[in-house]
């Protein structure tokens, strides 16, 4: 019994061994894990005290444009509890920028262009409009009206949904109103009943285009009607009522060399993005067909009531 006792004291010594040496090892790259991330941390803190002072605070330009050239203020990881968040800089150098640039100073081209796509991401879909009408005059005189750049623009899925919405077009979130394709092929035999979009006038979108951006878009899905007939309204939304035109939409494209989304699936996030109090409310006071989902409290998403409060949260000038 001695004997198998002592036999068993070795193991037992390199178990624990193995134990500790595994503790000091995990404790090791623990320690060492947050020396590597302390400094980070503490560069992303001071990353943004520094651009909330020099961007906001200031109004500073060439702070502006450095931080969203992204060479100034670069660590963006964290905020500090109960600050302004990166999100705000964002919105507050775009606005610098903008009007610097209206004002004839001069900006990096590509410091504009981010300008304008942060300021197109608005809450305010109409407010969306104005800018991406701004980047439009901005492809235009860099690009021309023939340009895949334009036609990039002119399929932005906000500006197609303000279109639908100026249009006379509504979005019921009570009802369901997703654009997957399969569900879509399945509505259209039966007209897209008790649904919450009127899916043909959405997706109708090229009859509200240029004529030449429509061409270009017809081309680049290779729409089944001869050019001759691109521009006959009855023709084009028989084509438009087909399983083709949805199974198309539901593709991915290529322009500038870049795999695009597919349009269905841009749409389909668009018109989810909307489903906030503050869209919401301010899309039903622009006179958007909105409806909201039953558990949303009406004084949040009802103008003129809702107003106040978005107001008080420097949401809206109205």
């Amino acid at each position: 019994m001695r004997q198998r006792f002592t036999a068993v004291i070795p193991g037992i010594i390199a178990v624990v061994a193995g134990a500790v040496i595994l503790a000091g090892c995990t404790a090791l790259a623990t320690v060492s894990k947050a020396t590597i991330e302390a400094p980070a941390t503490l560069g992303s803190i001071g990353s943004h005290m520094r651009a909330k002072h020099d961007i906001i605070e200031k109004q500073d330009l060439s702070a502006a444009i450095g931080y969203l050239a992204g060479e100034r203020y670069t660590f963006r990881q964290h905020t500090y509890a109960g600050d302004t968040n990166w999100w705000t800089i964002n919105w507050a150098a775009s606005t610098i920028v903008i009007k610097a640039h209206a004002a004839g100073e001069a900006v990096p081209q590509a410091v504009l262009y981010r300008a304008y796509r942060i300021k197109t991401d608005s809450y305010d879909l109409v407010e969306s409009g104005y800018y991406l009408d701004l980047l439009r005059q901005k492809l235009l005189a860099d690009y021309g009206e023939n340009s895949p750049q334009l036609l990039l623009d002119s399929l932005n899925p906000k500006r197609l949904l303000l279109e639908y919405l100026r249009a006379g077009g509504h979005i019921d979130f009570s009802l369901p109103l997703s654009l997957d394709i399969y569900e879509l092929l399945t509505l259209q035999q039966n007209n897209y009943q008790n649904y919450g979009l009127d899916v043909p006038l959405l997706l109708s979108f090229p009859l509200r285009m240029q004529a030449n951006e429509r061409e270009a878009f017809f081309r680049l899905i290779q729409f089944p009607l001869p050019e001759s007939q691109w521009h006959d309204t009855a023709a084009v939304q028989q084509v438009m009522l087909t399983p083709w035109y949805l199974v198309e939409l539901s593709r991915g494209y290529r322009l500038l060399s870049v795999e695009q989304e597919s349009l269905l699936w841009a749409l389909d996030r668009a018109v989810s993005d909307l489903h906030n109090e503050t869209s919401l409310c301010v899309g039903r006071y622009h006179g958007f067909k909105l409806t909201p989902r039953p558990y949303l409290a009406v004084e949040l998403v009802t103008p003129p009531q809702c107003l106040r409060s978005l107001k008080n949260q420097n949401w809206v000038s109205t």
